[in-house]
This record gives C-alpha cells, structure tokens and sequence, in this order.
C-alpha cells in the first residue's frame, strides 16, 4: 500500500540532458525552433526544469530521434524513493 503522502512531496522532471544531447548532436536551440515551431520561451523553461505539454516533448522526440528519457528525468525526493 502507497502512503498518500507521498502524493505531496516534492518531484520534479528535469531536461538538462536535453542540453547533453543537442551538444552531441551538434543542434542549436534556435534551430530547433526553427524546424518544429517550438517556441523558445518553451525551450528556455525546460532549461528551468518547468513543465511543458506532451505535444512538446513529443516534437522534439520525433525531431532528435530520441526517447523522452533521452532528454529528461524525473527526480523525486529520498523518501519517494525508497517505496
């Protein structure tokens, strides 16, 4: 059984492994706005680790050639963890 309580403790997805993968792919932002109309207040809030739609990360899968686990991460505290 989950504790409920878990529900209301900080978690988080972040993409700094986008910033990996478009180095190693040698694509710049701005071009990725380019190609896929991907804004880039959208890609600067993923450099915040702000939330962005499943539209969003779906284009830029489809773009890169990627998986989302490629470009992102969902990091939970130590206690959410453990269950």
């Amino acid at each position: 059984i989950i504790n409920p309580d878990i529900f209301w403790r900080k978690s988080v997805f972040t993409f700094y492994k986008l910033d990996y993968l478009l180095k190693k792919k040698n694509i710049k932002k701005y071009q990725i706005t380019k190609d896929t109309g991907i804004s880039s207040r959208t890609l600067s809030n993923m450099s915040a680790n702000k939330s962005i739609t499943t539209d969003t990360l779906d284009k830029l899968c489809k773009y890169l050639h990627c998986r989302p686990e490629d470009i992102m991460e969902y990091e939970v505290d130590a206690e959410v963890k453990k269950c």
